[in-house]
């Protein structure tokens, strides 16, 4: 008896502290949500559209503006003098086999359409399966090392360019761009 006695004098007791600790910490844990919120919606309401470049509808008349100049001086330019980017379309994540390399390599690439419009780009993404089919057929006859040779890459894009062009009307892809390009 004299043992059990001296345990439980030498232990502190936990049971009594922890609830008196948990119901300390709730505030705290309502405070941070509370601040972290506010905060987070501050940031996004005021602080951001501060941050943000200019006003997205001063942009859009600069572009306007810049597309009826482009006569004027080769390429569009907004109303400061600024080149202002042709519309594009990408098509993304392509994985195809080359040729003759027996499934055992494979190409995994985007590829970005510079085009003379928006509409053009809108009648891309309504025949993107077609566009689709167009690059694997025209890059899936390619081999590997025709497909690894930098110097070959100017006349597959413009084998690509051509073939595109054929389905959305000669003139409307101005430029053809591979911003992913991965063998395997």
């Amino acid at each position: 008896m004299s043992n059990d006695s001296n345990d439980t004098n030498d232990s502190p007791e936990p049971e009594l502290d922890a609830p008196a600790a948990k119901t300390k910490r709730l505030p705290l844990v309502i405070a941070l949500t509370v601040g972290l919120t506010v905060g987070a919606l501050a940031g996004s309401l005021v602080v951001g559209p501060l941050v943000a470049e200019g006003d997205p509808a001063a942009k859009c008349a600069c572009e306007a503006e810049g597309a009826e100049k482009a006569g004027e001086h080769g390429a569009a330019v907004d109303s400061h003098g600024n080149p202002v980017a042709k519309p594009t379309y990408t098509v993304e994540n392509l994985v195809l086999n080359p040729a003759q390399s027996g499934g055992s390599r494979f190409l995994v690439l985007s590829i970005s359409f510079s085009v003379k419009d928006s509409a053009t780009v809108s009648k891309m993404t309504g025949r993107d399966a077609e566009l689709r089919d167009i690059i694997l057929k025209v890059l899936g006859s390619k081999t590997v090392p025709q497909l690894t040779d930098m110097a070959a890459r100017p006349a597959i894009k413009a084998e690509v360019r051509a073939h595109a062009g054929r389905l959305f009307g000669e003139k409307t892809i101005t430029d053809v761009f591979f911003p992913q390009w991965v063998i395997q």
